[in-house]
């Protein structure tokens, strides 16, 4: 039974982690709209992804690994999509001294390395669950990437407790609880804040037309 609900973890945990970016990623191609996202998100949540990859790879956890290895390539490419287009300029800086410092921490203190980078979650989700009620324009947020990300934080902290590890169990609630912010921002502003222009009126469509 454990086996049991220790794989159906696992499986979801992969498709959520492989899914969660997905619709960030299409409306992103769609739509070429960055509006609302955070780069200085973007870059922790890069360098943390890569370093999480690294720290599961060592600790065996390899359903964990799996799932976050392809969780990382799918935010590689929202970073690149992103960042050509909100050009971040100050927002480099801490993300590459965050990332040396990991780099640093797993030569020389490994077994700290799952903690600081639980608690280093909050770099990635805290200037976007705040930045998100700051921002003038939400139309470049996608509802069901933070959705998902709300049910992976969820299912990462169910493992983590599992597999007893520290990191895991602050990530996924750290995710959880940025999502749920996220989330109330868009249901809350909707996509446009205040300082968007009213979109134009369209001429009605004639009785039994369609509006794509």
């Amino acid at each position: 039974m454990n086996a049991l609900l220790s794989a159906l973890f696992l499986a979801l945990l992969t498709v959520t982690s492989v899914v969660l970016s997905v619709p960030q990623l299409l409306r992103l191609i769609r739509s070429g709209d960055a509006a609302g996202l955070s780069a200085t998100s973007l870059l922790f949540g890069a360098a943390n992804y890569t370093a999480w990859n690294g720290y599961l790879l060592h600790a065996q956890a390899w359903g964990l690994f799996v799932a976050n290895l392809l969780a990382t390539l799918v935010w590689y490419a929202v970073c690149a999509l992103a960042l050509r287009q909100l050009r971040p300029t100050a927002s480099w800086w801490l993300p590459t001294w965050w990332a040396a410092g990991l780099v640093a921490l797993a030569i020389m203190a490994p077994a700290l390395l799952g903690p600081v980078l639980g608690l280093g979650s909050l770099l990635t989700y805290t200037p976007q669950a705040v930045g998100v009620w700051r921002a003038v324009s939400l139309a470049g947020l996608s509802p069901t990437t933070w959705s998902l990300t709300a049910l992976e934080g969820l299912v990462w902290l169910g493992q983590s407790l599992r597999d007893g590890l520290v990191g895991g169990v602050l990530s996924g609630l750290i995710a959880t609880v940025a999502a749920v912010s996220v989330l109330a921002a868009i249901a809350w502003r909707g996509p446009s804040g205040p300082g968007d222009p009213a979109p134009p009126r369209l001429p009605s469509a004639p009785l039994g037309g369609s509006c794509a």
